[in-house]
């Protein structure tokens, strides 16, 4: 009887747990990263621009660290916000700031769905683009 309870019991709730999102994982620096022909999650390796950097703080805010293509990097500032109930995730910058201009105010949104969460990976499917990318981020222990 405790099994067949059970079995009930996650086929009710399972699509909900396993749907939410640990907002605590998120809180990291990332680096930009690919997926193998495995479908693992694994680092790039050197580039000739640079790798991109996402760091999501705890208090909300959000820096996007772009590659440095030969010292000419451009970051992105703003928030981001997580329904972690339907891992979807919002990317919204106000600022970026480019090494010769300067700073400049900007208002972009960008929405994800987290495909993966885990402590070390973090997989990306965008949303409400007509050309709709996958994004690939390994953790930075640095």
């Amino acid at each position: 009887m405790g099994k067949y309870f059970l079995s009930i019991f996650l086929l009710i709730t399972g699509n909900s747990i396993i749907a939410q999102v640990d907002i605590e994982l998120l809180h990291k620096r990332w680096t930009q990263a690919f997926l193998n022909d495995s479908n693992a999650v694994v680092p790039i390796g050197l580039t000739r621009g640079g790798l991109d950097h996402i760091i999501f703080s705890e208090d909300g805010e959000l820096t996007f660290e772009g590659a440095p293509m030969c010292g000419i990097g451009l970051n992105y500032y703003g928030d981001w916000a997580l329904n972690s109930k339907d891992s979807i995730l919002t990317l919204r910058y106000t600022s970026k700031q480019d090494k010769y201009p300067g700073e400049s105010q900007i208002d972009e949104t960008e929405v994800y769905k987290i495909e993966k969460l885990s402590p070390t990976n973090l997989i990306l499917s965008e949303l409400n683009s007509k050309d709709p990318r996958r994004l690939f981020w390994l953790y930075d222990s640095k």
